[in-house]
C-alpha cells in the first residue's frame, strides 16, 4: 500500500478521507432517502436523472437544473 492510502474498517481509502471521517459516519439519513451506488461509466448519471424525475413527479422544468445541484453526491 502506498503512503497516501490507509485502511479504515477494512476499506482502503486516501488519507484525505480521514479529514471527513466524522462527517461520513454521522451523515444525517432520512427514511425517504434513495441511495444510488455504481461504478464509473455504469449509468449512474442516467439513474440519478430517472430517480430524481420519479421522486419529483416528472417535474420537467425542475429537471433543467444541473443534476449536480439536484442530487447530492458522495464519492
Amino acid at each position: 500500500m502506498t503512503d497516501d492510502l490507509v485502511t479504515v474498517k477494512g476499506a482502503i481509502v486516501s488519507k484525505e478521507y480521514l479529514d471527513y471521517l466524522d462527517e461520513f459516519y454521522n451523515f444525517p439519513v432520512r427514511d425517504q432517502d434513495v441511495w444510488i451506488c455504481g461504478y464509473p461509466k455504469s449509468g449512474t448519471t442516467w439513474t440519478q436523472e430517472m430517480v430524481w424525475m420519479i421522486m419529483n413527479n416528472l417535474d420537467v422544468e425542475g429537471a433543467k437544473e444541473d443534476i449536480n445541484f439536484r442530487v447530492p453526491f458522495v464519492e
